[in-house]
């Protein structure tokens, strides 16, 4: 996943509940929007400049139109960094937007809810990690080092580009694996040797 998707963020919006207040004997009338969990992602305000101008509900609907541009702005830099530091939006990790509209408790939960376990029957082919460069200026690629991990004197570069190593930052020691269809990943050193065995050895 690359970007937050507009689709997401109209999806959101969609579940906000708003509160309002009139701030003490002010003509200034304060909207505040918050998702179905209870977080506060937005407020904004109305106000006139003659007291006999007062009208709350007319004050209500201005300040809701301006929780609701300050509340889709603040989805977006939520969303955005929800994708930066874990590669996903939020709605990889919430229920539906429909259940968690009904829902009075927090709408994150656990994937492994979702997750039956498997043992694996596939052959891969892997190559050992042996040297880890710095990135390419240019496009967030990572130079490497990779190698027979029972010969590691045979061993080539092999440029990892930047969708490759998004979620995992590879280390010397863990693998490139190449499954059917020449799907390419990288696997940490122990999630690779636990759940592999090489061929020969079986």
């Amino acid at each position: 996943m690359t970007k937050v998707e507009f689709s997401l963020i109209q999806a959101l919006a969609a579940t906000l509940s708003f509160k309002f207040a009139r701030v003490g004997d002010t003509t200034v009338t304060g909207c505040w929007a918050f998702l179905p969990n209870g977080f506060k992602v937005g407020y904004g305000e109305s106000a006139c400049v003659d007291p006999n101008n007062f009208d709350f509900e007319l004050g209500k609907k201005y300040a809701q139109e301006r929780c609701v541009l300050a509340a889709t702005n603040k989805l977006w830099e939520l969303e955005g960094y929800l994708l930066k530091v874990t590669g996903a939006t939020s709605d990889c990790f919430v229920k539906s937007v429909g259940e968690v509209a009904n829902s009075c408790t927090s709408g994150f939960v656990s994937i492994e809810n979702v997750m039956q376990q498997y043992k694996s029957h596939k052959v891969v082919s892997a190559a050992k990690i042996i040297s880890v460069a710095n990135k390419c200026e240019i496009d967030g690629a990572l130079s490497l080092i990779i190698a027979d991990p029972e010969n590691e004197e045979l061993h080539l570069p092999y440029l990892a580009h930047s969708d490759l190593i998004a979620r995992y930052a590879p280390q010397v020691g863990d693998y490139v694996v190449m499954y059917s269809g020449d799907y390419i990943a990288i696997s940490p050193k122990e999630a690779f040797e636990c759940g592999y065995l090489l061929i020969e050895d079986i």
